[in-house]
């Protein structure tokens, strides 16, 4: 078993989650381009706490199986300044999107690329709320819940609403008003510098998450708006992805 788990190469990945695992072991879900995300197992050595880090690009030695996989070895390939105040935040909350929406062992190389983007892009502080939305709008195509924008030229109203099993309709009552047209043809454009259609996105999406996720809420949003408004924005990164539910 331990010459089979040498030979294996490494991989590129990303720590989207870890928890403890009995007294010495520890739970990490990386995300690879190869294998989508992978639960592995690993001894908590202390060059595994080094080197096990979020937002960095890992190089990592893993023995794939269908359930629980073996981390056998792990460095730090890219190494990314740690994320600051919001942007932290922004960071954990796509991360937290990847865990709770991929399926395990499910390969997903542009969602994968999609990320290491977002990773950079919040690195270099680029505008928060437009680097989120973009993230959300691409994750929502590749789950397979894009939007049907064909039906911009289909109707001349121009008010719609968003139900995730129909897609988008119009709205022919003032209760449904979600999305102006003008909103959803800069989404088509992937255009979010508007603040406008920034919030029009994020309802779409709130109401994608909400139907996928039931009652099971997003533990980011909980915390989110209290720890972004005081110090406490800087709270331990460990901290708060080990108390992320399963």
């Amino acid at each position: 078993m331990h010459k089979k788990l040498d030979r294996q190469p490494f991989v590129d990945a990303y720590l989207i989650h870890k928890k403890p695992y009995l007294e010495k072991k520890v739970m990490a879900y990386l995300f690879t381009e190869t294998h989508g995300l992978v639960a592995t197992m690993t001894h908590w050595s202390t060059a595994k706490k080094n080197h096990l880090s979020v937002f960095s690009l890992l190089a990592c030695q893993l023995l794939v199986k269908p359930n629980i996989s073996q981390l056998k070895k792990v460095e730090i390939k890219t190494f990314h300044p740690p994320l600051q105040g919001t942007h932290l935040f922004g960071g954990l909350y796509i991360n937290e999107l990847i865990y709770r929406f991929c399926e395990t062992n499910q390969a997903h190389p542009e969602l994968y690329y999609l990320y290491a983007q977002t990773i950079q892009a919040l690195t270099h502080k680029e505008p928060l709320d437009q680097t989120i939305r973009l993230f959300e709008f691409r994750l929502q195509e590749l789950l397979g819940y894009g939007l049907n924008f064909e039906c911009l030229s289909e109707t001349n109203c121009d008010w719609f609403y968003f139900e995730p099993e129909r897609g988008l309709l119009p709205s022919l009552s003032s209760q449904k008003r979600l999305i102006h047209r003008h909103q959803l043809e800069k989404m088509f454009e992937q255009q979010f510098d508007d603040p406008h259609t920034q919030a029009a996105s994020k309802k779409v999406f709130a109401i994608l998450a909400k139907h996928l996720l039931g009652q099971n809420h997003l533990f980011i949003k909980k915390i989110l708006p209290k720890s972004t408004k005081s110090k406490s924005s800087r709270k331990n990164v460990q901290d708060i992805q080990t108390n992320i539910p399963a």
